[in-house]
């Protein structure tokens, strides 16, 4: 996916507002960022990828401390158990997917994150 012209100005904006505070992406992430006990934090992304309707864009943050870069991340069971503790319930196959970009294409490659899509149901969707 990619983003729209819209997003990609925002996102240039967003960097340029790091660059001129002397902050890095990484610095204003491990200070804004709502982490848990796990060192883990999911965040709307703030410049999302263009997506069909009904398509949210998160990201799942890991903390270094908790996350070194250069350590595996953890495998699949370990972020499905993950969101359905942020969710509420274990996400379905069919509304969620995830994944971390190759590190050429890493905008922060100072921390971990992934990807995350979801599909949340519309009421007459949930109810069934």
């Amino acid at each position: 996916p990619a983003r729209g012209a819209e997003e990609e100005a925002r996102y240039e904006a967003l960097n340029a507002w790091l660059v001129d505070r002397g902050e890095k992406p990484h610095e204003y992430l491990l200070r804004v960022a709502a982490w848990d006990a796990d060192g883990l934090s999911l965040e709307p992304c703030l410049v999302p990828y263009r997506l069909e309707d009904g398509v949210e864009h998160w990201i799942l943050w890991f903390h270094p401390r908790s996350f070194p870069p250069a350590q595996e991340l953890p495998g699949d069971a370990f972020v499905r158990e993950y969101l359905a503790r942020c969710l509420g319930a274990p996400p379905d196959a069919e509304w969620v997917m995830w994944y971390e970009n190759p590190p050429s294409k890493r905008s922060v490659p100072a921390m971990r994150h992934l990807h995350v899509f979801l599909r949340l149901p519309s009421a007459p969707e949930a109810a069934a």
